[in-house]
């Protein structure tokens, strides 16, 4: 089984996306004692000597009967830590999700094999809007998100931003509320009055005593290296910017449809440029050293975070790479507004 010794099952999903921008998805069960039936792209576990990609080929041939090729997957494009209640054999669950756009067709179940012939109750392809409509259950995946994304839309100037970052193993990292200032070539800018409520961890609850803002990078429909970072600009007089390593940020529309919600992992790693004109340097290696093996990240994940972090470093006097100057104009812009309110 595609196993570690941690418990933790890694499976690879397909999105499939067709002309008019909806997605299939399975209504699964796999024990109705522990969980109810919900649904969930199609996709399952990785084999032994497999990569995602080809889990994710095989997975979508035997549950729909659709044969394509690796290339025709893009991503990775998002990952999800889904943990498991107890009596379930995992404590929990990774898996990493590919997009395949295709017209839409009718899955047939000839290669299924026989749990899955067992599982899968129904099919159904589902918009955005159907989806946030539905008292049914779905999985923990990113769904709603990556459809979002994939439809096109954007945050404007004055709109809600609810932040909300965790760690690899679901525990909250920061979360609070902020508001859409604008954008640029650098990407979307977030602003956090000073005052403002900020949970860390399960409880732990802050006023902020600064002002901040938040640069969420355009992320491209797979995990591009320019994108696993969320860099901030407070108004201290001690730093000048922190720049978190983090999974590529994702944003997408709230339940309410009005406002939006910027999610990422924390991947401890973070660059410090001091306001003092002395060397950036990297934060927090021994809680990245350490978190790295109690949370169970796969390989391919502490070498992704290390590169972007040493490229931070290496880069950190340049302008393209940490936005320097534009992060000032956007902190003046956020300093200037609050006094306006």
């Amino acid at each position: 089984m595609p196993d570690d010794a941690r418990g933790v099952r890694r499976t690879a999903r397909v999105l499939c996306v067709d002309e008019t921008g909806a997605t299939l998805l399975f209504h699964t069960r796999w024990d109705l004692e522990l969980l109810p039936p919900r649904w969930l792209t199609p996709g399952g576990g990785i084999e032994a000597g497999e990569t995602e990609r080809e889990a994710a080929v095989r997975e979508l041939f035997e549950e729909t009967g659709q044969r394509i090729r690796k290339r025709d997957l893009v991503g990775p494009i998002g990952h999800a830590r889904v943990p498991h209640p107890d009596g379930h054999p995992y404590s929990a669950t990774d898996a990493v999700t590919f997009l395949w756009r295709t017209p839409r067709f009718t899955p047939v179940d000839d290669h299924r094999m026989a749990d899955e012939l067992d599982d899968i109750l129904a099919h159904r392809w589902w918009t955005a809007d159907e989806i946030r409509a539905s008292d049914d259950d779905f999985s923990a995946e990113d769904v709603l998100g990556a459809l979002d994304r994939l439809a096109g839309g954007a945050p404007q100037p004055g709109d809600a931003v609810r932040v909300e970052g965790a760690k690899w193993n679901g525990k909250p990292h920061w979360r609070y509320d902020a508001r859409v200032l604008g954008t640029d070539e650098h990407g979307l800018w977030i602003g956090v009055d000073a005052g403002t409520t900020v949970q860390k961890g399960w409880r732990k609850e802050y006023l902020t005593g600064h002002a901040f803002v938040r640069l969420v990078p355009p992320t491209t429909i797979a995990w591009d290296d320019g994108s696993w970072m969320l860099p901030g600009w407070w108004d201290r007089a001690d730093v000048d910017a922190y720049v978190d390593v983090t999974t590529p940020p994702t944003v997408r529309r709230d339940e309410s449809g009005e406002g939006w919600i910027v999610e990422y992992v924390d991947l401890d790693l973070d660059l410090v440029v001091p306001a003092s004109g002395l060397p950036a340097w990297i934060d927090d290696e021994d809680e990245f050293s350490a978190r790295s093996v109690s949370h169970g990240w796969p390989s391919w994940l502490v070498e992704r975070a290390r590169a972007v972090a040493d490229d931070l470093l290496a880069r950190s006097s340049s302008t393209p790479a940490v936005a320097m100057e534009a992060g000032h104009a956007w902190l003046a812009q956020q300093l200037e507004d609050a006094e306006q309110d």
